[in-house]
Parts: structure tokens; C-alpha cells; sequence
């Protein structure tokens, strides 16, 4: 009797044992909301996006779903912004291929709904791990145009030198224009080192764990270091380049959502020459301006509508101008940096056939030129 109770209570232990052990390895996968991109302000950085997904035997189990839900989240975060995608998957089990390599998305357009049907095709893993035949697929494809980014997601298990050799071919197919990204399952070391020479051969992009991309901000890191970039903004004005119809802007300078300069006149009240503090932001704008490019020269020209004589309002004009030049050099700038002009009415901006149109032509207009010694 003593030595049945013994053996139950191994067994219920091995049991427990057992169950612990496949807990294991059967790992949670934290939840996901996609983080969404503003596609004006990025600009493609991957023309090209072709992805290796590793569906052998070595794979099953947790490593499996994790390099799905690592496709699938990746394919709910990167925006559609016209480029290319495929994905080519290996080894396979007999109950989804008989082929070791199969090419399920060939190379098209970018869409995230077929990029995550298609990953969701495979439904087994099983087979050997032929990563080299899916490198060497890709190589003997006609070359594609444009930056191409490798996309590499395996375990790394039975990976040999024919990986590198085949990985190297590709990568002088394509020299500057691929960048490979490795993306282990799993947490073996020395799987992580091999995955970082497949990183390394291709002289850019970077090796990363599938595990530590599937959160939100993770997975949001990876698309924009890896798949798009930010626009760039060259003159620092915090328009893009693509949407700036006024490039090389000096520093500090307030500009439109065009990029132009937001304050390039200031107006008068009729038969004036007083300036009224609502326009002073403006002007304060150039002394700020001056303060970061001290280079510039400011010329002001002061204009009129056309009530009154010609003689009257080249005086108005001119006194105009002269009371923007004032307010510039009370705040610091030096005179000889500027230079004043009064034409009248001879430079209208507008009709002055009306009351609106007189309004808007009896303006101070500012311009800042570049002087270099």
C-alpha cells in the first residue's frame, strides 16, 4: 500500500512537473494596439520590403506564433505609402507544403491586409531549415530598384555557412541599395549571434528579438528605423521639405504652413503713419531674425492707395517706411543695416478701386536679403 501511495504521488508530481515545463513554453503574448503614423510627415525609407519567414519544424510551438503575430503587427503598423512587399516562407510541414520554399505574397504593392493573410496561410510548421534556398530565391529574381529591406525572421536553429555564403551573394547583387533585419525567436545566444552576421553582411540594418517588437512602442521603433523616416525639414523651420514652397529659410523666422515667411508687410490706417501694436509681433519677428543672422540687410518700402497727390504720398510713404525703420533700431538693429524706400501709390499690391483693396496698399513691405563679405 505504502509503495502505491509513493508511486501516485511521483506521478502526480511528474504531472505537475510536466505542466509547468509546457507553461513554459507556451508563453502569453502581450496585447496590441497599433501605433498610427501621420504619413505627411514620413517619407519611405524601404521601397522594397522582403521577408523571409522561417516555418520549419524547429519552430513550433511558441516560436511560431510569435514570428506571426511579429508579421501581423508589423503589417497593422506600417502605413501604406506605395511600396513593395513579398514574403517568401521555408521548410514547411507535408500538411501545408510539399515545397521547401514557397513565395506567398510575390512582390507588389504594400497592403497590410494581404501581407497578414497571406503569413496567416501558414497554419504548420514542420521541415528542415533551408534559409539559404530563400536567400538565393531572392538573388536569382531580375534586381528590383530602390532601397530593398531583408526582413529575416527565424530561430536560427540549423542555420550553416551556406546562410552566409548565400546572404553575401545577395549582398553583392545589391550592394548599398539592401539592408538586411534579423529577427530571432527564441532566446538562444548563440542563435543571436549567428542572426547578428547575417546583420553584419549586409552592412546596414540591425538584428532584433521577434519578443521584444510586439508591444506597441517596440513595434512602432522598428517600422520607423527600419521601413520609413521621418521627412526631413533642411532649413529647420518646422516644415517639411516636401510641403516647404520656401526653403532656406534664416533662422528664426516664423513662417506659414507653406513655409514662407508668415509676416512680410504691416499695414497703416488711412493717412498714417502710426504703427499700431498688433503688427509689433512682426516686427519683432525680424529683430529676431537679425539677432541669429546678423549678416542680413533689411530693406523697408512704404507704399500708399491713390488718394491724394503723387507729391503727398511719396512723403506718406516714406514716413512709413521710416517709422518701421525707427522701431527696428529701438530694438537693437543697427541703421546702416537698413534701408528705406517711399514709391506712393506707383506699386499698388492690389486694385485700389475699392475700399478693401485702398486698405490693403497702404502697407509697409520688408525685405530681408543675404549679404556675405
Amino acid at each position: 500500500m505504502k509503495k502505491i501511495i509513493i508511486n501516485t504521488l511521483f506521478l502526480f508530481f511528474a504531472v505537475v512537473f510536466l505542466f509547468g515545463c509546457s507553461q513554459k513554453q507556451i508563453q502569453p503574448i502581450v496585447s496590441f494596439s497599433p501605433a498610427q503614423f501621420d504619413i505627411n510627415k514620413y517619407q519611405v525609407k524601404a521601397d522594397n520590403i522582403i521577408i523571409l519567414f522561417d516555418a520549419s519544424s524547429s519552430m513550433s510551438g511558441n516560436n511560431f506564433m510569435v514570428a506571426k503575430e511579429f508579421v501581423n503587427r508589423m503589417a497593422q503598423t506600417l502605413p501604406e505609402m506605395g511600396q513593395n512587399c513579398s514574403l517568401i516562407s521555408f521548410g514547411h510541414s507535408q500538411k501545408f507544403s510539399i515545397n521547401s520554399i514557397e513565395e506567398l505574397l510575390p512582390l507588389e504593392k504594400y497592403s497590410s491586409k494581404k501581407l497578414s493573410n497571406s503569413v496567416n496561410k501558414i497554419t504548420f510548421a514542420g521541415g528542415t531549415t533551408p534559409i539559404f534556398k530563400a536567400f538565393d530565391l531572392v538573388t536569382s529574381k531580375p534586381k528590383i530598384t530602390g532601397q530593398t529591406a531583408l526582413i529575416i525572421i527565424s530561430d536560427a536553429k540549423g542555420m550553416t555557412s551556406k546562410v552566409e555564403i548565400s546572404a553575401q551573394s545577395l549582398k553583392e547583387k545589391y550592394g548599398s541599395s539592401i539592408c538586411f533585419y534579423p529577427v530571432l525567436t527564441g532566446d538562444n545566444e548563440a542563435n543571436a549571434g549567428f542572426m547578428q552576421k547575417i546583420a553584419d553582411i549586409g552592412k546596414c540594418g540591425f538584428s532584433s528579438n521577434a519578443n521584444e517588437l510586439l508591444t506597441s512602442n517596440e513595434m512602432k521603433s522598428f517600422v520607423e528605423q527600419a521601413l520609413i523616416t521621418l521627412n526631413p525639414d533642411s532649413d529647420n523651420d518646422g516644415v517639411f521639405n516636401n510641403q516647404d514652397e520656401c526653403p532656406n529659410t534664416l533662422a528664426g523666422t516664423k513662417v506659414k504652413s507653406n513655409g514662407c515667411w508668415a509676416y512680410q508687410h504691416i499695414l497703416f490706417d488711412y493717412n498714417n503713419s502710426e504703427i499700431q501694436s498688433n503688427h509689433h509681433v512682426a516686427l519683432n519677428n525680424i529683430v529676431e531674425i537679425y539677432e541669429q543672422n546678423s549678416f542680413i540687410n533689411i530693406i523697408i518700402e512704404g507704399h500708399t492707395d491713390n488718394i491724394g497727390s503723387d507729391k503727398y504720398n511719396i512723403k506718406l510713404s516714406t514716413k512709413r517706411a521710416n517709422a518701421v525703420s525707427d522701431y527696428l533700431v529701438d530694438k537693437g538693429i543697427p541703421l546702416n543695416k537698413i534701408t528705406c524706400a517711399g514709391y506712393g501709390f506707383s506699386r499698388p499690391a492690389v486694385s485700389n478701386d475699392t475700399k478693401e483693396g485702398r486698405s490693403q496698399n497702404r502697407r509697409a513691405n520688408f525685405f530681408l536679403i543675404k549679404i556675405f563679405n
